[in-house]
């Protein structure tokens, strides 16, 4: 008896977790648009539709493809699939409504744990980590207003 209510419990808990991220477009570090980090090229194909733009490079780093849609730009790696994912779009939100045009005070209040190093209107705010292996999201800050939205996962591939 304990181990089915136990067993409920942790499917509860499991819903309940989903259930917090739906209506949300920005996940902090884990999603944009319905596209997860580590989520493999196919998958976005099969998310988003064919790209505007693609384009496929090696650098010092390694390969990589980097997949443009109108406001998103997503950047894969082999063995990784999906290591970021960036948008410029105003509709895209967190679960508190944070995203491209809110403000440095909405940023703070709407998404725990954050940091913002803003000066004259510009700058950054982060959370999450910069280590191999680390998930996060970066806000770039412009007069005082989100512009761009990323969510990474720090990995060389």
């Amino acid at each position: 008896m304990r181990r089915r209510i136990a067993l409920a419990c942790l499917v509860l808990a499991g819903a309940l977790v989903a259930a917090a991220d739906v209506g949300a477009s920005i996940v902090p570090g884990a999603a944009i648009a319905g596209v997860r980090l580590g989520m493999p090229e196919a998958r976005v194909r099969a998310v988003l539709g064919e790209p505007t733009r693609e384009i496929r490079d090696t650098t010092e780093l390694g390969d990589y493809v980097e997949l443009r849609y109108p406001g998103l730009r997503i950047f894969l790696l082999p063995r990784v699939g999906v290591s970021s994912v960036a948008t410029t779009r105003r509709a895209e939100r967190t679960r508190s409504g944070v995203g491209v045009g809110s403000t440095v005070a909405a940023v703070r209040a709407g998404i725990p744990g954050i940091a913002c190093q803003v000066s004259g209107g510009v700058g950054l705010c982060r959370v999450g980590g910069v280590r191999r292996g680390a998930r996060g999201t970066d806000l770039s800050i412009r007069r005082g207003r989100v512009t761009e939205v990323s969510v990474y996962r720090v990995d060389s591939g």
